[in-house]
């Protein structure tokens, strides 16, 4: 394995004119664990996912994932992790197996690679019966677990969840979390944001 954390941040500020949204922010992730970044709505998680992501530059600091820094090496990071956004957006209109498909383009996935993704997302979002149902039926849960395996397209080694777990009831947040357990077993590491410390607090490891 890699000897590089996951992903690591050091002194990280991003300000947004006089605000400061994370200020000297330092820590690690070990690889093949799930860490929990639990506050309040507000408190800067986002902000602090949208940087690993590289979707917003740091203003001070720095931070990388896989030992690569995020200021210039994003297109490389980018085909190392999986995001799931707060509101993951669902396409209703879009049959499952289509949604799937259509991340794996996006993925740039040759056919073998995207039956091969496909088969493994819908066995770990347990919709392999549901594969040819228009998202709009599915549950509220079934979409949230559609929406989490998009993430796992680029077979990422590091997983970026925005507060995935909210909007759910109980049933369908026990499933979720299941699943993201899987992915530690799997050797991946996650990144889990949350205002609930209960939700996560048996999931992850720090």
């Amino acid at each position: 394995g890699s000897t590089f954390p996951a992903a690591a941040v050091d002194g990280l500020g991003v300000r947004f004119g006089g605000f400061a949204a994370l200020d000297e922010i330092s820590f690690a992730l070990p690889p093949g664990s799930i860490t929990g970044l639990v506050g309040p709505n507000g408190a800067g998680k986002t902000t602090l996912l949208r940087v690993l992501a590289t979707l917003l530059p740091p203003s001070s600091g720095s931070a990388s994932v896989g030992g690569l820094d995020v200021a210039g090496r994003a297109e490389e990071i980018r085909k190392m992790i999986g995001f799931l956004p707060d509101f993951a957006g669902t396409y209703q209109d879009m049959r499952v197996v289509e949604y799937l498909e259509f991340f794996a383009a996006a993925y740039g996935l040759g056919r073998a690679e995207t039956e091969k993704y496909i088969a493994s997302a819908l066995e770990i979002s347990g919709l392999a019966g549901r594969a040819q149902s228009f998202i709009e039926e599915l549950s509220r849960g079934m979409r949230a677990k559609l929406s989490f395996v998009r993430a796992l397209a680029g077979a990422p080694k590091l997983l970026l969840l925005d507060e995935p777990l909210s909007n759910l009831d109980p049933l369908a947040r026990g499933e979720m979390l299941a699943v993201i357990a899987g992915m530690r077993d799997e050797g991946k590491s996650v990144l889990i944001s949350s205002h609930q410390l209960g939700d996560i607090e048996k999931l992850c490891d720090r």
